[in-house]
């Protein structure tokens, strides 16, 4: 039985570890789902005014993502960035992001809402003008993945939620004080026929811990069969000798 001594080791060392990683993954989908929770009551809520963004910093950004907020200002008139993306359904499509001239003097950008892929952007629904409040969504900015394609400036074509390139590329200086934030507009006044189509934001983070969990534990569990076959062998070749 010596030849069971350091594969019993190595097995149940192996299976402690794995199973940890398993508990660890099924704890880490707790917490996002908390998140999650969490981030969906706060979208959930009355909306605040934004009355000055003088000050404002990236840290404070983070305290209203998923936050109805009542913004003051103007459309800017230039013509709309386009950000790839697709809608409900899964099509392929952009979203408009314009700027917006809050009464501080700042400036941010709105995402107007979603047109279809090979939409006529003559078709495009103006922006109100003048004066306005909007109520609006503060969005995190995404995480980059490898396969993203690149942005297109001068095309007026984003993949990326690249907030500091989509002001330069409407040419707008950031006060430095302020930082680069975008917004996704939640009331638009148009009708449902209209374009660009506003989309109720809906919380939504990446959650594969469970695939993970259920990983590790299949591991586990594979690596016990093999040592019980293994060690069913050795047994059984001992008592013949």
């Amino acid at each position: 039985m010596r030849r069971l001594l350091w594969p019993t080791l190595f097995t149940f060392f192996s299976l402690a570890i794995l199973v940890s990683l398993s508990i660890w993954q099924v704890e880490r989908r707790t917490e996002k789902l908390n998140l999650v929770a969490h981030l969906s009551k706060r979208l959930n809520a009355a909306p605040v005014a934004l009355s000055s963004l003088r000050g404002f910093e990236e840290k404070d950004a983070a305290a209203l993502h998923w936050r109805h907020v009542i913004l003051a200002g103007r459309f800017g008139e230039t013509p709309p960035l386009r950000l790839y993306a697709l809608n409900e359904q899964g099509a392929p499509g952009h979203r408009l992001i314009m700027p917006f001239y809050l009464d501080d003097g700042a400036t941010v950008l709105i995402d107007r809402g979603f047109v279809p892929l090979h939409f006529d952007m003559r078709n495009v629904a103006d922006a109100p003008e003048g004066f306005v409040r909007i109520k609006a969504v503060l969005h995190p900015a995404m995480r980059l993945s490898y396969f993203t394609p690149e942005d297109q400036p001068g095309e007026r074509l984003f993949y990326r939620r690249d907030y500091p390139g989509m002001f330069a590329a409407l040419n707008i200086v950031s006060n430095k004080d302020t930082p680069a934030l975008l917004f996704d507009l939640t009331t638009s006044g148009l009708r449902s026929a209209e374009f660009p189509r506003i989309t109720p934001p809906v919380v939504e983070l990446s959650n594969p811990h469970l695939g993970y969990a259920i990983t590790w534990a299949g591991l586990a569990l594979g690596l016990l069969v093999i040592y019980g076959l293994y060690a069913w062998r050795e047994i059984k070749r001992e008592r013949k000798t």
